[in-house]
Formats: structure tokens, C-alpha cells, sequence
């Protein structure tokens, strides 16, 4: 075993332009997965308990993400995420 039971990663992430933060904790008999904002907001968390279904969690927490970006961004804030994240003509 090389994560040891309660062993807590945790990462930043970009979509859209709108940063996250994931964090993956070991537990006994399964894998937590939770994302949230970079303030603690909880957008999403779900276990994993087997190999098979990382990818429908995976689907399942994206579709979290977007939908959070649609009901708690407003034009603004995706016009902010547009030029921050790198994209338009002249770049960063």
C-alpha cells in the first residue's frame, strides 16, 4: 500500500478559466473526492470504490463543475475568466 489510510492530497485546477481545488483523502474501504472553490465552498464530493467507475465519477464531478460555474458566475466573471486564463489575442 503505497497512500496510507487517511493520507490526504490535495491540488489546484483550472476550468474555464475558474480555479478549484480537488482534494482525495484514503479511507478505509474506499477514495473520497471532493472539489471546491478556492475559498471551501463544497461544490462536490464522492467516493470511489472501485477502479471501474473512476471514469462515470469523473463525468459526474465535471457536470458538478460546469453546472456550479452556470448558476454562481455571471457575465463578468466569465468575461474575467476569459482573459485571465490566457486566451484572446495578445495572450497573458
Amino acid at each position: 500500500m503505497i497512500f496510507k489510510e487517511g493520507q490526504k492530497y490535495a491540488s489546484t485546477f483550472e476550468v474555464d478559466g475558474f480555479k478549484f481545488k480537488k482534494e482525495v483523502t484514503r479511507c478505509q474501504y474506499e477514495v473520497s473526492v471532493k472539489i471546491k472553490t478556492l475559498d471551501g465552498q463544497l461544490v462536490d464530493e464522492m467516493t470511489v470504490l472501485d477502479i471501474y467507475f473512476i471514469e462515470q465519477v469523473d463525468e459526474l464531478l465535471s457536470q458538478s463543475i460546469y453546472n456550479y460555474i452556470e448558476r454562481n458566475a455571471d457575465e463578468l466573471d466569465k468575461i474575467m475568466a476569459y482573459y485571465t486564463k490566457g486566451v484572446g489575442s495578445f495572450g497573458n
